[in-house]
């Protein structure tokens, strides 16, 4: 699916369907799925607020965003948790999925979003991917008017954040 999604962005015929949205809807089974995934002694915490303002997205591209980072915190760690959290910013939805995982070395932090970039062939070989997710996750993001970055450091974990704009 993601080759396919991605040939669909690079040749510019990807549609998304963008109106208003409630995201803790989709917050709230993203965290569900997540519990089902993690290996046992991680543990899923949700501590965003229960009442979230409606974002203008598409719901379907925002859903495979959220399981895009959070099959990537799944499969990198191994003990501690994985947090999901969605706080109002200046007329923003920033949400956020931190890991426990082993973190993102600098230079790797500079490749992150880009086509088939993982941190090495062994990362690769043992947790499998096409590297195509977080590239598809930053061009929906800005497909739909928002932004993605990742914070990290080695040894400490990543947090990966992206913005959606508040429903009028």
């Amino acid at each position: 699916d993601d080759v396919v999604d991605w040939g669909q962005i690079e040749s510019g015929r990807m549609r998304i369907d963008i109106g208003r949205v409630a995201p803790a809807l989709i917050l709230h089974e993203v965290a569900q799925q997540a519990t089902a995934m993690v290996k046992v002694g991680v543990e899923v915490k949700s501590i965003y607020p229960s009442l979230l303002p409606d974002v203008q997205a598409d719901p379907t591209r925002l859903k495979q965003v959220l399981m895009n980072l959070v099959g990537n915190a799944v499969k990198f760690t191994a003990s501690g948790s994985i947090t999901l959290d969605a706080r109002e910013m200046d007329g923003f939805l920033q949400v956020s999925v931190a890991d426990t995982g082993p973190g993102i070395s600098k230079q790797a932090q500079s490749q992150l979003f880009q086509a088939y970039a993982q941190e090495s062939r062994r990362v690769f070989q043992e947790n499998s991917g096409n590297g195509l997710g977080l590239s598809i996750s930053k061009q929906f993001i800005q497909m739909q008017d928002g932004k993605i970055w990742a914070e990290s450091e080695e040894g400490k974990g990543s947090t990966f954040y992206f913005t959606i704009p508040l429903a009028d």
